[in-house]
């Protein structure tokens, strides 16, 4: 007798089939002799048998085939589980992840509410909800967000309102390395060929220095830089020859932010600005780095502009940044997105 697959028949079928097995069984039939006499496996006969004993006639019921419809979570859940993810971290909750990923996500939403989502739903979920996945950004652990918060939303603005007073320049100031190791990203080989990169001075570096600058009445955005020589490392000297070169190319008088690190903090830094009222200092919060435009064109031109460059000498290295900065130079436009990420506004409050 040809075998069918009770699971293309439909719904009403497929319960009448099992109903007459089960009947069939209870009469006195083997099991063996059921399969046959309905032209099904005696694995499903077995598996309906044991439904039965379980659940009664409820359990031979056809159910819904195919992915599940719709979503499984409440409204009151989802509100839940979308503010866990913004204020919490997965380990404040004992989970064993160290960011919110689909899959911690799915953990959570098991261990809270006993639904069992697949991390394809749980993306679904996060989409709707508005968050996308993003690169999250590095932050020193002794930095204080309440000094920043207030840099952000107070200081600053008095900052910039006293530079407005004294027609003064705004200017950032910060200091980066460059290296000749590469920084490698991706790129196509043929699957199992792993490509290798021989870099013969791997350890080379120049150090940079850089100011963005904002003029006081036409806003205007603008960007220098000087270049030490190779493998040299700045000093307090070395700090000063910059401002006095961008104090002289501003003409006027200057706030100059920078980070409060030991370099800005050196003698012949501190016997400069003592010599040069005009030159008005004011440090940010400990570890913000991420305060400090400069520091973004840093990011920019290293992740951006130089990721997978293979250089053979410093030279080659010192040609390719002096063209990225020297591009800056002439895009005030992104000067300024530069600066507006940090948080810091133009506007008065």
């Amino acid at each position: 007798m040809k075998i069918r697959d009770a699971r293309s028949l439909p719904s009403v079928a497929q319960e009448d089939l099992r109903s007459k097995v089960i009947r069939a069984v209870r009469n006195g039939k083997k099991q063996v002799e059921v399969a046959q006499l309905f032209g099904v496996t005696r694995q499903a006969v077995g598996k309906w048998v044991k439904k039965y004993r379980e659940g009664g006639h409820r359990a031979l019921r056809a159910q819904r085939r195919g992915r599940r419809r719709g979503l499984t979570l409440q409204p009151w859940q989802a509100a839940q589980i979308a503010r866990t993810v913004i204020n919490r971290y997965p380990a404040q909750l004992k989970l064993p992840f160290y960011l919110w990923t689909r899959q911690a996500v799915a953990e959570f939403i098991k261990q809270r509410f006993k639904i069992d989502l697949s991390t394809w739903t749980v993306g679904r979920y996060l989409g709707r909800w508005g968050f996308t996945p993003q690169k999250p950004t590095r932050q020193a652990s002794e930095q204080d967000p309440v000094q920043v918060r207030k840099c952000l939303e107070e200081r600053y603005p008095m900052i910039q309102k006293r530079a407005r007073k004294r027609h003064a320049y705004i200017v950032f100031i910060d200091e980066s390395g460059f290296m000749l190791n590469p920084l490698v990203r991706r790129t196509w080989v043929p699957r199992g060929q792993t490509p290798v990169i021989k870099v013969s001075e791997p350890h080379g570096r120049i150090s940079v220095i850089g100011a963005i600058t904002i003029s006081p009445e036409r806003r205007h955005f603008g960007f220098y830089f000087h270049l030490l020589e190779d493998n040299a490392n700045f000093h307090g000297n070395s700090v000063v020859q910059f401002i006095e070169d961008v104090h002289q190319k501003t003409r006027g008088p200057i706030t100059l932010l920078w980070d409060a690190i030991p370099i800005h903090r050196a003698r012949p830094v501190e016997s400069y600005l003592a010599k040069h009222p005009t030159i008005v200092v004011e440090p940010f919060p400990p570890y913000a780095p991420e305060l400090n435009p400069v520091d973004n064109v840093w990011s920019y031109v290293k992740y951006d502009r130089l990721p997978n460059y293979t250089l053979l000498d410093l030279r080659g290295l010192r040609r390719h940044i002096t063209t990225e900065f020297c591009r800056l130079k002439q895009r005030p436009d992104l000067l300024e997105s530069f600066f507006k990420r940090t948080g810091l506004t133009l506007d008065p409050r």
